[in-house]
């Protein structure tokens, strides 16, 4: 293979082209994986190196050849504008699109911080609330506490009055016993006055009789012994 290269290179020379042909051929050659000889072929349409041409197909391939190696390397910079300048399209869309979601990014982390710190005033703003409901709470419990202490002790002292009451309803259902007791004894001791009573009025009346008749036998016996004086 490497002698090959040596065998087409030297016909190469046969050529009239300048060195910087044969280097831009040589460069075309390895960009495409030819052969120079196969490179100049494709160049020069119906001429190869390889070939055995005569002096002015020689000549006339040496011309034709700096005219498709000036097009080539003019298409080759061409080509290296246009990739450069599409490199450079690319690059600056690049950097536009990389801006913008900078800017994206930059837009969305201040929004998080935005949000963020609202939810952190929020959560402090509900926090404190529910500290001062809290401390309400405590407050109103407290009171309460305090009411239902207040209720108990009330309430311990209703059942000790109660509990007096009932005492002093027992000590008056004892007097109430004692006094029904004494009212039947009255009750007693009036029948029986009543019955002494009807008993002194039966006796009055026969003491009435009585001195009613010793009246009337008194009244005879005067009678009676003015009878006699008589």
């Amino acid at each position: 293979m490497a002698e090959n290269q040596v065998q087409s290179e030297k016909k190469m020379t046969s050529l009239n082209v300048s060195s910087e042909t044969r280097d831009a051929i040589k460069d075309i050659s390895t960009s495409l994986g030819l052969s120079q000889a196969d490179t100049v072929a494709r160049l020069v349409d119906g001429y190869h190196p390889n070939a055995t041409p005569g002096v002015k197909a020689a000549l006339d391939a040496s011309a034709v050849l700096d005219e498709a190696v000036e097009r080539v390397k003019c298409i080759i910079v061409g080509a290296a504008e246009a990739a450069a300048m599409e490199a450079r399209a690319a690059r600056e869309d690049a950097d536009a699109a990389k801006k913008s979601a900078t800017e994206q990014i930059q837009s969305i982390k201040s929004n998080c911080v935005e949000q963020v710190a609202a939810i952190k005033e929020k959560f402090e703003l509900d926090t404190a609330s529910l500290e001062i409901e809290n401390d309400e709470l405590h407050a109103t419990v407290a009171d309460y506490l305090s009411q239902l202490k207040k209720l108990d002790s009330e309430n311990n002292q209703l059942l000790a009055e109660s509990a007096a009451k009932d005492d002093r309803i027992e000590s008056m259902r004892g007097a109430v016993d004692a006094a029904a007791k004494a009212q039947a004894d009255l009750n007693v001791s009036l029948l029986a006055q009543r019955d002494l009573m009807a008993e002194v009025a039966a006796l009055k009346d026969r003491l009435a009789a009585s001195e009613q008749r010793a009246a009337v036998a008194e009244a005879k016996v005067e009678v009676m012994t003015q009878a006699r004086g008589e």
